[in-house]
């Protein structure tokens, strides 16, 4: 597997898969540096596109996390869009450490290589918003609001594999992150 820049106008950054039948898991997050405070209208953002068909054995996070684990749901607090499965379907999980909320299908699926724009916004933890492309997109309520001022978080982005020869990418053309100070 690679995570590489990719040479190119305007360049992003790539994850690739090897061809190798086997686990693989590729992650672009802040080295479990956690830096976002939740409490303090944090706004994420970041334009990926994903190559590959993919089957129940693949998958991708893109949105923020506290520190990275293996297991993505057992990762303590996150709030991410999820795409795994072949169905092509985009979905959106949080978690606050008490409410866990995982696999709410947004009825918005992606297209191989096209280029998304994701975006959460924490400003109201009891109503954490979801919106791909500017549309907002999330099927229900989702709630964040155990999270406090000691809550920090990171940007996150993670492809994994359980098997299998498959060499999808995601390709990451910006992150961002904005709070208030």
């Amino acid at each position: 597997p690679t995570l590489a820049y990719e040479d190119g106008p305007g360049g992003v950054f790539g994850m690739t898969f090897s061809s190798d039948d086997e686990a693989q898991k590729l992650t672009v997050y802040a080295g479990d540096r956690l830096y976002v405070p939740a409490t303090k209208n944090a706004v994420f953002e970041a334009r990926v596109a994903i190559t590959g068909t993919f089957s129940a054995d693949d998958r991708v996070v893109i949105g923020l996390a506290a520190a990275r684990n293996a297991t993505l749901d057992n990762n303590a607090s996150h709030s991410w869009f999820k795409i795994e499965g072949a169905n092509n379907n985009i979905l959106v999980e949080t978690d606050d450490g008490t409410t866990d909320n995982d696999d709410n299908d947004t009825t918005k699926d992606w297209t191989s290589g096209t280029y998304y724009v994701y975006r959460i916004d924490l400003s109201d933890l009891s109503n954490v918003r979801f919106f791909v492309d500017d549309v907002q997109c999330q099927p229900e309520t989702m709630d964040l609001s155990q999270l406090t001022a000691t809550s920090y978080l990171q940007p996150y982005i993670e492809m994994q594999k359980d098997a299998g020869a498959v060499t999808h990418k995601v390709q990451i053309d910006y992150i961002r992150v904005t709070y208030d100070r």
